[in-house]
């Protein structure tokens, strides 16, 4: 039982790290911009045409893939 319950855990602790990692960067995109926002501006939401996350992302993995 002892084998298994090792064996389990080092299963799922990719899956775990992959999720916590991903939730990171995230959090640190939107910390960086607060802080320049409110480092210019005095306000945490300075930018309304601000990218979210997500689409940071696709546009940035856009720019690393070759045109065909």
């Amino acid at each position: 039982m002892k084998h298994l319950t090792i064996l389990l855990s080092l299963l799922l602790l990719p899956f775990v790290s992959a999720c916590s990692t991903e939730m990171v960067k995230r959090s640190a995109y939107e910390l960086l911009h607060q802080k320049h926002c409110i480092d210019t501006t005095g306000s945490p939401n300075c930018d309304p045409a601000h990218k979210d996350y997500d689409r940071y992302r696709q546009d940035r993995d856009s720019l690393k893939r070759p045109e065909p």
